[in-house]
């Protein structure tokens, strides 16, 4: 790298700034085990809701995945608003694009977390297999057939 390069990476860089992303990052590391620990205590005492915190958890560990980035990002580059504001737009399609099937599917799980048609335990039908449900997350449905088959 020449000297020039070096004076570009750091104008883009604010060096002051990287003690507070860590900071983030610490921080949402020790809320995300905290957390992660305590939904599963609640999931354990409270065994008729433990689906739902077991979910709850889920969402939690996905919006901490998806903000402690943008945090660390925005707080250490120094980017004009201008261009974030586009960078953000595109991202934000592009994520629409690949997230499409999967926000379907976790849409579908908040449905089932609502309605609860089924538990865990239960026998159902369906798609042409019959077994009992074995998992039930926001995304899928685990359940054994009688030849014990997992199916997802």
């Amino acid at each position: 790298m020449e000297g020039s390069d070096v004076q570009n990476l750091v104008r883009f860089v604010a060096l002051d700034r990287l003690p507070f992303a860590l900071l983030v990052v610490v921080v949402a590391w020790g809320l995300l085990n905290l957390g992660t620990r305590l939904l599963d205590d609640l999931g354990e005492r409270f065994t008729d809701r433990r689906l739902l915190f077991k979910q709850t958890k889920a969402l939690t560990r996905f919006f901490i995945y998806l903000t402690v980035p943008v945090i660390v990002a925005s707080s250490v580059l120094q980017l004009q608003s201008e261009a974030l504001f586009a960078v953000a737009g595109s991202v934000s399609v592009a994520v629409g694009f690949a997230f499409k099937d999967l926000l379907g599917s976790l849409i579908a799980g908040v449905i089932l977390l609502m309605d609860r048609p089924f538990q865990v335990g239960d026998r159902i039908s369906f798609g042409g297999f019959y077994g009992e449900v074995m998992e039930m997350g926001l995304r899928s449905v685990r359940m054994a057939t009688l030849d014990d088959n997992l199916v997802t």
